[in-house]
């Protein structure tokens, strides 16, 4: 498994973020899409009540039977009901996940 950073970074790099930016310049990061608005404050406040999230990008923290421990870039965290209970997942990924319901 890699570190959390080293994820993070290839997930940037994804998203053509230059990843020298993390950890240092998280403001910098949150102000750039997706990561602006697919973020778990906005999921909690409710912006994607009854619509689709296009893409969001989520670290896992935890996992257990049906459920994961999710925190966004910001460090957010957020548990995730997930309809398979042998998800195969390790602590420390980020995961990308698309059009995924949020309520």
């Amino acid at each position: 498994m890699e570190p959390p950073s080293s994820a993070w970074k290839r997930a940037l790099i994804n998203e053509g973020i230059s990843p020298e930016l993390f950890p240092k310049q998280i403001d910098v990061i949150k102000s750039k899409e997706p990561f602006k608005s697919a973020n778990i404050v906005n999921i909690e406040s409710g912006i994607f009540n009854k619509q689709k999230i296009g893409k969001i990008y989520l670290e896992v923290k935890s996992k257990g039977i049906g459920q994961l421990e999710l925190k966004d870039i910001s460090g957010k965290s957020i548990t995730a009901t997930v309809a398979s209970k042998d998800i195969d997942v390790n602590v420390g990924q980020v995961l990308l996940l698309s059009e995924i319901a949020a309520f």
